[in-house]
């Protein structure tokens, strides 16, 4: 590198005062492209997915679910990851409705893979997105297995989204566990946020979790900071009856008295 340093400036040297502020000029658009390419991102075709960087917008909603996991299993470099997942039978549903994909818990290189649709998947059935090589963008950037999280899920219409738990492997496909792990980020400071389940019907499922600080040490004390990411297992569902579920997250603003709330669609299956 250094011996082609040295080859450059030599040439630079014998062109005449017109031609170094030409290739100066040259040299600076380039480098203005190469760094509106980061901002940018850029995302590769691989037939099968999109994959690559890109820009993450600056508006944070109230809270952004990042990923909902099943099992994901520690993975070496250089291997190719599966996601499995449950597509139940829905009215209306079709293949195209599906979407499965993946970026960064923690951001710090805008990572995002997103899967095309596929007329392969199956209704009523379990699914394996394959063919997700590390080697590509994963390795290359150093993404750790832990900070990546998974979304797979179906929409109908213009309906939230239903959240199908994924299990991600690279060779052994038996799951670790049978716990649904949700990775968010929070768009405000919260002093305190519950968590509830219920069925397709409202019934409470009695998988209530409450997360807090310690109000009496500080009045406006801070549990997670705005812009952080979180997670929280939900009890074994194992004994639940298949079908979807809601978990509604509450969390309270310090400062304020009207909290902010989400509701996460999801689809059990044992």
């Amino acid at each position: 590198m250094l011996q082609s340093a040295g080859l450059y400036l030599r040439y630079f040297h014998r062109l005449s005062p017109k031609a170094r502020h030409l290739a100066c000029t040259m040299t600076v658009l380039a480098q203005i492209l190469l760094m509106i390419g980061v901002i940018r991102g850029e995302m590769k075709d691989f037939g099968n997915r999109a994959e690559g960087t890109t820009v993450r917008p600056n508006a944070l909603e109230d809270f952004t679910i990042l990923g909902v996991h099943r099992s994901f299993k520690q993975f070496p470099r250089n291997v190719d990851l599966n996601v499995s997942f449950f597509l139940p039978n829905v009215p209306g549903g079709s293949a195209n409705n599906v979407f499965v994909q993946a970026a960064e818990i923690q951001d710090t290189h805008h990572y995002l893979m997103r899967a095309k649709e596929a007329a392969t998947w199956k209704s009523g059935d379990w699914n394996v997105f394959k063919s997700w090589p590390t080697k590509h963008f994963i390795d290359t950037l150093g993404l750790e297995w832990s900070n990546l999280g998974v979304l797979a899920g179906y929409r109908i219409g213009t309906k939230p989204p239903v959240y199908l738990p994924v299990d991600v492997y690279y060779a052994d496909p038996k799951p670790m566990k049978l716990t649904y792990t949700f990775h968010y980020m929070t768009g405000q400071d919260l002093e305190s946020l519950n968590v509830a389940v219920t069925n397709s019907a409202g019934v409470d499922m009695k998988l209530k979790k409450e997360f807090k600080c310690n109000r009496s040490f500080s009045p406006n004390c801070k549990l997670y900071a705005g812009g952080s990411t979180q997670a929280f297992d939900l009890d074994d569902m194992s004994s639940k009856p298949q079908g979807e579920y809601t978990v509604k997250l509450v969390g309270y603003v310090p400062g304020k008295v009207t909290p902010i709330s989400m509701n996460i669609a999801f689809y059990h299956h044992p």
